[in-house]
């Protein structure tokens, strides 16, 4: 049974079974009203919905933007003893894509059953509240909270919202499937472009300067169980040494000396938290405003070419390909291989995003101070996900020719 065809089924047997009043929440997410009027035939305005929820839950390739920050939360400058070190914040992105793998194999015949605006309706909630719970984290400075919230149910939203767009707009246009998916996945590559500024834009607004002591030479230190202090007028008050290389690293124009740990903020806590609301707000938005077509739509292709004088050949439309069911897809050999194709290929992937502008700060920046400085960080993780857009772009619009 095809996918249009278990949909349709689905509809019929929760449409005849529903109440005759329904709440709220059925009347704007139930089955019924993802279905369009049989008058509907816009069908490219269902692209923005599809491309906006694909922006959002795209956002978590420029993570690092977030973890580089997050490791100089007490320290601003650079890190102080009670950071984080990158290896931890950095795993926030390995355990979202590992979610969000495993909750979309496990949600496929689930969001069939309830429509696609219910299923990113609950991809928005939980990805908002992932960045709520991250914030959250950050602020208690709990990574457990920052990893098992952003991380853990981060990729559980994810897994909600990224399939349904998808289907509906292989539903929508059958005769250009290779565009279908691409323009939706195009939109999931792209999600670090905007993310990205976002990030630079909040945390600067919402940033604290730290308390400047003044020159290194200006006060005794000693290190005590790995925390630097500082003698200020015989109390003991731990800082963190910030030189050139290390006020290369960061966004700001600040003296090199010292800086007293705990007296600044970054912004990052604020920033998830503020980007947590908009992208909620967005993904419901577009839950709303979803639809799959009425099942007597269909899409007709132009006959092929005929020699001249000849009678044209009626346009054919097209018909649904009965397909595989999962569970005999799942055990043949060209499913493992594909499988292990695309773990291997995320693997390497999803690793460099993961630490794309702290490695390029802590690789490069002591070498070519003048060239790699934190602008040039952002931007470098700018140019990887515009090769992930393009790429993703390129052979999804190509795949129907391949």
């Amino acid at each position: 049974m095809s996918f249009r065809q278990f949909s349709a089924e689905t509809q019929k047997e929760q449409t005849s079974s529903a109440p005759a009043n329904k709440s709220l929440v059925e009347k704007l997410w139930g089955l019924e009203s993802n279905v369009a009027d049989k008058s509907f035939k816009s069908r490219w305005m269902i692209t923005i919905p599809a491309v906006v929820t694909h922006i959002c839950i795209g956002s978590p390739w420029a993570w690092s933007m977030v973890a580089d920050v997050i490791t100089r939360e007490y320290g601003f400058v650079t890190s102080a003893a009670a950071d984080w070190t990158m290896m931890q914040s950095s795993m926030a992105l390995s355990l979202v894509f590992g979610a969000f793998g495993i909750s979309a194999s496990l949600l496929g015949k689930w969001q069939l059953k309830v429509g696609a605006r219910k299923s990113i309706a609950y991809g928005a909630a939980a990805f908002g509240g992932a960045m709520a719970l991250g914030s959250l984290g950050i602020y208690l400075h709990s990574l457990p909270l920052t990893l098992g919230g952003y991380g853990i149910l981060g990729g559980l939203g994810i897994g909600f919202a990224y399939n349904p767009p998808i289907q509906a707009l292989l539903q929508w246009f059958p005769d250009k499937k290779g565009f279908a998916s691409g323009v939706a996945i195009a939109g999931f590559g792209s999600g670090a472009l905007l993310f990205t500024p976002a990030v630079q834009y909040f945390t600067k607004k919402f940033a604290k300067m730290p308390e400047y002591l003044g020159p290194v030479s200006e006060f005794s230190t000693k290190t005590i169980e790995g925390k630097l202090f500082a003698d200020v007028n015989g109390a003991l008050v731990e800082v963190v040494q910030a030189g050139a290389a290390e006020l290369a690293k960061i966004p700001y124009t600040l003296q090199e000396g010292l800086y007293v740990v705990g007296s600044g903020s970054t912004g990052a806590m604020e920033t998830l938290g503020a980007l947590g609301v908009v992208y909620t707000l967005a993904m419901l938005g577009s839950s709303l405003t979803m639809k799959v077509p009425h099942p007597s739509y269909s899409v007709a292709l132009p006959a092929a070419a005929t020699p001249s004088g000849a009678p044209a050949t009626p346009p054919v439309a097209i018909q649904p390909v009965p397909d595989m069911s999962v569970e005999d897809a799942t055990r043949t050999k060209q499913f493992a291989l594909l499988w292990m194709t695309f773990y291997c290929l995320a693997t390497g992937g999803m690793g460099m995003f993961s630490v794309a502008k702290p490695m390029m700060s802590e690789v490069f920046s002591a070498a070519l101070p003048a060239i790699v400085t934190s602008a040039f960080a952002s931007k470098y993780v700018l140019m990887l996900s515009s090769g992930n857009l393009g790429k993703l772009t390129f052979f999804q619009s190509k795949k129907s020719h391949f």
